[in-house]
């Protein structure tokens, strides 16, 4: 298949790039000759083109940075999207785009799952752009996957495993401050790459949850990753009320896979098994990187 990838450059979007370019032929164009927020040059790169499959990782990801560019925001996150879904209908293109957890209040027990059908409720200018970017799809494109996701980590581009590595390993760290009262399921890009591969395959259709089984907290995310790398920097539990951001998060961020196993097509795995080869892969240049060596 011919697929055209927006924001191919970010962490899904690279693993993207590379695990579907084995099997299909891959276009990633730079922003600069097509930017989705310009409706002329979707068209005009779609009819050229002709790409059986869109997948859109393109968005404006900042979440405390959405807050205060709501502008930005809103043409990237949401016309964006409704360009190309629109593009998508006009050339018979099947759009995959790319969602987010964010599109929850997180008001939900712990530990009780987000399903697809689940009212979206967001707190944050992000989550907000991210639930009208899906309508946007839904009204615009006979043929899409949503694909929601969150607690993204990939070996390339800003995460929380980077940010926290960045802090254990400067010398002047006594000890590290993370949040015990967030929770989610740390998801590997690579094997969100997988997932999308097989929803392809297989023929997927709709509103997709896809991050790893299991869950845990921020603070126990990043304990693991500082055992399993043996960094013996002292790391404490805080609450999010310690750590004002612009934008709210939602305190339970743990999305059910429901669909994907309904289907039988589930490809992902615990977040423990996936963040331990991840780390076996990518621990020690991840660690050389966070010490500017």
């Amino acid at each position: 298949m011919r697929i055209l990838i927006l924001g191919g450059t970010g962490m899904l979007g690279s693993e993207c790039r590379e695990l579907l370019g084995r099997r299909h032929e891959i276009i990633a164009p730079p922003r600069d000759a097509l930017d989705i927020v310009s409706w002329d040059q979707v068209i005009e790169n779609l009819q050229e083109i002709s790409p059986e499959i869109i997948l859109n990782c393109a968005a404006f990801a900042d979440v405390d940075g959405c807050e205060e560019n709501e502008f930005a925001v809103r043409k990237i996150n949401v016309e964006g999207p409704r360009n190309l879904a629109q593009g998508a209908a006009r050339f018979g293109s099947k759009l995959i785009h790319i969602s987010s957890d964010y599109v929850f209040d997180g008001q939900k027990t712990v530990p009780q799952p987000y399903f697809e059908d689940d009212l979206v409720r967001p707190l944050s200018a992000y989550g907000k752009s991210k639930a009208e970017s899906e309508t946007a799809v839904r009204e615009n494109s006979p043929n899409y996957i949503i694909l929601r996701t969150g607690w993204l980590y990939s070996k390339g581009g800003s995460n929380f495993i980077k940010s926290i590595l960045s802090v254990a390993m400067k010398k002047s760290t006594k000890v590290l401050k993370v949040v015990d009262d967030q929770f989610g399921s740390p998801t590997w890009a690579y094997r969100i790459a997988h997932q999308i591969e097989t929803l392809l395959n297989h023929g997927g259709r709709g509103t997709y949850h896809a991050t790893s089984e299991g869950f845990c907290s921020r603070f126990e995310w990043a304990a693991f990753v500082l055992k399993k790398l043996g960094l013996k920097v002292p790391i404490e539990a805080c609450s999010t009320e310690e750590f004002p951001r612009p934008a709210m998060r939602p305190v339970n961020s743990i999305l059910e896979n429901r669909l994907l196993k309904k289907q039988g097509i589930n490809v992902m795995r615990d977040w423990k098994e996936d963040l331990n080869e991840f780390l076996d892969l990518f621990g020690e240049a991840l660690m050389r990187e966070a010490s500017g060596a």
